[in-house]
């Protein structure tokens, strides 16, 4: 060959194998994640679903958008991370700084598992502040802190068990939308922890330490808890709202509290859509209140019915309105140290082992109030002492050994209120009480398979 003509095919052959290439197939989507995903991306029911592996911290940058189709599994690798990073260096985890939408409310349910089925064995569902984020119909079971959010957050049908020990299922502090959610432990941690605005609704919440816990603005509407060694504890500076709950705890003797109310929260009255009051059974303490005012609520069965809980940090009123507190070793028990104004109206008090209505600090006020058959005294009052409208008669509810305290029709506590009004957890207006029912994880799990 001539020089001239070898030349040329080492050109060209060079010139093909440095070209870059521009044409031919992409890879193939994978289904083992881990690393960053930059762009929007949708985890599909099909190739290369409908599992997904995730064997290290699997982290969304904002604006993008994860998207997962209803009937994927996202497995969670147990006790492993790739990248030795995020708030769980040894666990994997999912945190999205953009958006997440699992969304199944049509079709099967979306579920986020570890490998082995166990309990608090990978990370948890971190849904960051700037997101919009959807969890619609899905499961999400043994991560060690459940879903923590951020951002806005709408998550309905959701079934978080098998937390980790100190772990908390769903924590949210934004705009959040939460309804008809099951959150089961096996004795610790916390269900819900919501301190932003919003509403939680219809939860059912059994086997953690603390069943609840609000700030905020947020409102707890027929939330029930069960079994859980503490109900409900609210706090913040804005009013919280607390209506028709259902609350039972592990027995008068766990040490636990029912309801706890600091700074501006509140139970609430009850309206049309929510006539029933909140029902407490089962505590140490019915209802402590640190500040705020406790109203329409069910109280029996417990150590304490009502009590404060002094603190030389808080100087606002203390105050019980509409309230039946029966059969509880103590009634209504407020101190009023630090000199707190405490106020209780409209109630019922009956049958409590001990005292029955305990007030005292400054200048208590206690009016519309029936205290009866109280084993240790029906009124001991501060200050001027009960008011006019005190009374100590059978109340007569219509069935109190089968834990039935609306009162009977011929009752004189029907109308004995301001205004001829009912006075009691169930005045001004109607109601009846729905208990809390146990729940285990796997009685409640097959419902979302």
């Amino acid at each position: 060959m001539r020089p001239r003509a070898s030349f040329v095919l080492i050109l060209v052959a060079a010139a093909q194998f440095w070209s870059p290439a521009v044409a031919g197939p992409q890879p193939p989507p994978t289904n083992i994640l881990y690393g960053y995903l930059a762009t929007n991306r949708t985890l599909t029911l099909g190739s290369p679903g409908p599992v997904y592996y995730v064997v290290g911290d699997y982290i969304v940058n904002s604006p993008a958008t994860l998207t997962i189709e209803p009937g994927v599994r996202v497995v969670f690798s147990a006790n492993r991370d790739t990248l030795g990073g995020g708030s769980y260096p040894t666990m994997s985890e999912l945190i999205v700084n953009g958006s997440l939408v699992a969304d199944a409310s049509f079709g099967d349910s979306i579920r986020f598992v570890s490998t082995e089925n166990g309990t608090g064995d990978w990370g948890r569902i971190y849904l960051g502040v700037g997101g919009s984020h959807i969890v619609r119909r899905a499961t999400v079971s043994g991560a060690a802190g459940g879903i923590d959010c951020r951002g806005a957050l709408t998550i309905s049908d959701v079934l978080l068990g098998n937390t980790g020990s100190s772990g908390t299922a769903l924590f949210a502090n934004g705009s959040t939308a939460a309804a008809r959610l099951t959150l089961v432990s096996s004795g610790a941690g916390t269900g819900a922890q919501l301190e932003g605005s919003g509403t939680a609704s219809d939860l059912s919440i059994s086997g953690f330490n603390l069943g609840m816990s609000v700030g905020g603005s947020m409102a707890a509407l027929r939330v029930r808890v069960a079994q859980c060694k503490n109900g409900i504890f609210a706090y913040g500076s804005s009013a919280n709202t607390i209506r028709e709950c259902s609350l039972v705890g592990t027995g008068r003797g766990s040490g636990g509290t029912g309801i706890r109310l600091a700074d501006a929260a509140s139970t609430a009255a009850s309206d049309s859509t929510y006539p029933m009051p909140t029902i407490v059974t089962g505590f140490t303490k019915g209802a402590s209140l640190v500040s705020g005012t406790a109203t329409h609520l069910l109280i029996f069965d417990n150590g304490y019915g009502i009590v404060d809980e002094p603190s030389p940090y808080y100087s606002y009123t203390a105050a019980v309105n509409y309230c039946t507190v029966a059969r509880n070793d103590h009634g209504i028990t407020l101190t009023g140290n630090y000199n707190y104004s405490m106020r209780v109206y409209n109630s019922i008090v009956a049958m409590n082992a001990m005292e029955g209505v305990f007030v005292y600090g400054s200048s208590p006020s206690v009016n519309y109030v029936d205290s009866w058959s109280n084993g240790a005294g029906n009124f001991s009052v501060g200050g001027s002492g009960a008011g006019p409208q005190c009374s100590s008669y059978n109340p007569f509810f219509e069935n109190p050994g089968g834990n039935d305290f609306h009162l009977a029709s011929g009752s004189i506590f029907k109308a004995w209120g301001p205004w001829g009004a009912e006075i009691g957890a169930y005045g001004p207006g109607p109601g009846s009480p729905v208990p809390a029912s146990n729940m285990t994880w796997g009685r409640l799990k097959a419902r979302y398979r």
